[in-house]
């Protein structure tokens, strides 16, 4: 690859930048990897967590190295919520990216009924996670199905995790839900079409609901691959981190080469 490679990663609900440190090294060591903790995490949250205030945050960081890396090649990845983001900032500014990558990402809810519903749903557990504090809700909501594939990350990777969940204020994780959660996100379907940039959809065969999102996804838009990662959940990236690592760089180099 001619031109350096960046790559801004961005994590999940209840996750923080650090997640992508075991894979960036195992996918690609090379590159420039810029992986922000988005509103609401880490022990000193920055806030508001909405879609501007998001919008903001990635702007900020991608500012922070535009300097320096000028002429880098540059990927936006994002993981469940941080695919949300990634998809966010994609369609307001396209012109920014070489590429784009969402791993278990849902463009949003289409009904209002439902997005309502999801809103009322978000403020209920944003209120057990104020009751309750992180350590407590944290193993609450690791016993859901969806997140309990991640039992199979590697064990060190896992205690890192394990350790950024831990350092998650009550508050800031509740005011990402609220301000954050798919409710209150603006639905994207619609974009999907009008985007033009190559994108890389990644799902986990054994997360059926989200390999079904990302396959529907990919029939919606104009240049978009989509790859189920073979025994993983809705974690591909750490459940089964070579089997993705080699997808990414494989869509990377086809998309470099079509440059």
């Amino acid at each position: 690859m001619s031109k350096a490679l960046t790559i801004y990663a961005l994590h999940g609900f209840t996750g923080g930048g650090v997640d992508f440190a075991g894979f960036a090294q195992l996918a690609l060591p090379q590159a420039c990897w810029r992986c922000p903790n988005l509103p609401g995490h880490g022990a000193t949250p920055h806030f508001p967590c909405g879609p501007d205030a998001t919008i903001e945050t990635i702007e900020a960081h991608y500012a922070a190295t535009r300097k320096d890396h000028r002429e880098d090649f540059k990927i936006l990845l994002g993981y469940s919520m941080g695919g949300r983001a990634s998809l966010l900032h994609a369609c307001a500014f396209e012109e920014k990216w070489d590429a784009l990558v969402l791993i278990s990402c849902n463009p949003g809810i289409e009904a209002e009924s439902e997005r309502s519903a999801r809103r009322s749903a978000d403020l209920r557990l944003a209120s057990k996670i104020n009751d309750l504090g992180v350590d407590a809700f944290m193993e609450e909501w690791q016993e859901q199905p969806l997140i309990q594939s991640q039992r199979g990350i590697r064990p060190d990777w896992f205690d890192l995790m394990q350790q950024t969940r831990r350092q998650h204020t009550a508050n800031g994780l509740a005011r990402s839900l609220i301000e954050f959660g798919q409710g209150s996100c603006p639905n994207l379907w619609p974009q999907l079409k009008i985007l033009n940039l190559p994108v890389l959809l990644i799902s986990g065969t054994e997360d059926k609901k989200y390999r079904a999102i990302c396959e529907r996804m990919h029939h919606q838009m104009n240049n978009s691959k989509h790859t189920s990662i073979a025994g993983a959940g809705h974690m591909p990236h750490l459940e089964q981190p070579e089997q993705t690592a080699g997808i990414l760089r494989q869509f990377i180099q086809e998309v470099h080469q079509g440059h």
